[in-house]
């Protein structure tokens, strides 16, 4: 079922499977139902950028704002 969903072998999920499997990245029970064991740990899990990205706005905060001047309209004397 897996192969026709994803349009390859079964060849190849055989062969991904047993990767897997021998890499400790699935685990197959008694019943032939696939868990994979590091799932639990990535989800709601922060990425190093994430991190980064969240640190740099939390300190962004703290600088002053400054002023938008692109909305304010001004006369020029240069041509447009």
């Amino acid at each position: 079922e897996l192969a026709l969903k994803l349009d390859v072998s079964e060849d190849d999920i055989n062969m991904t499977v047993a990767y897997f499997t021998k890499c400790g990245l699935i685990q197959i029970d008694d019943d032939g139902h696939a868990t994979l064991s590091q799932a639990k740990a990535m989800v709601e899990s922060e990425t190093n950028w994430a991190k980064y990205k969240r640190e740099q706005r939390k300190n962004s905060q703290d600088l002053p704002k400054l002023e938008n001047v692109q909305n304010k309209k001004t006369i020029s004397n240069s041509c447009p």
